[in-house]
């Protein structure tokens, strides 16, 4: 799977199982990752290179299309991201190094690509950043082409 430069904000990726196929390495080269939750995932021969994975609570602000097409600031609250358990020597950390990822390791980019997408849970109201953003309905707001 390619999540290049992709937005998986407060994505879940509980115990799954990310291994490099044969073919193909799973790439999360850039990936901004804030709040995303990868506890008990299996992340073998996966490229986390520049990808943002905030060891602690934060704010994200991002800009978005509303629905009069104009583009606008949204800022909603995520948790610390959780790394996966389990890493390889194939495994290439958010630091660029070869794993198996220590916790140094995972401290990558600060700050990864504007997201072209990102999820805003159905309720939030932008207008109170301190609501949690995670483990409930989410829409995902993308621009218009």
């Amino acid at each position: 799977a390619i999540f290049t430069d992709a937005n998986l904000v407060a994505s879940r990726f509980v115990a799954a199982d990310i291994n490099a196929s044969l073919a193909l390495m799973t790439s999360f080269v850039g990936a901004s990752l804030h709040g995303a939750d990868f506890s008990q995932a299996k992340a073998y021969g996966t490229d986390f290179n520049r990808a943002s994975l905030p060891a602690s609570d934060g704010l994200l602000t991002v800009k978005v299309w509303n629905a009069s097409r104009a583009l606008v600031d949204k800022t909603f609250r995520y948790k610390a991201t959780t790394p996966p358990t389990a890493t390889d020597a194939r495994t290439v950390c958010a630091n660029g190094q070869s794993g198996p990822c220590s916790a140094s390791q995972w401290a990558g980019s600060a700050t990864s690509t504007a997201p072209s997408c990102v999820p805003i849970r159905r309720s939030l109201d932008f207008e109170d950043p301190q609501q949690p953003a995670v483990d409930q309905d989410f829409q995902f707001v993308c621009p218009w082409p």
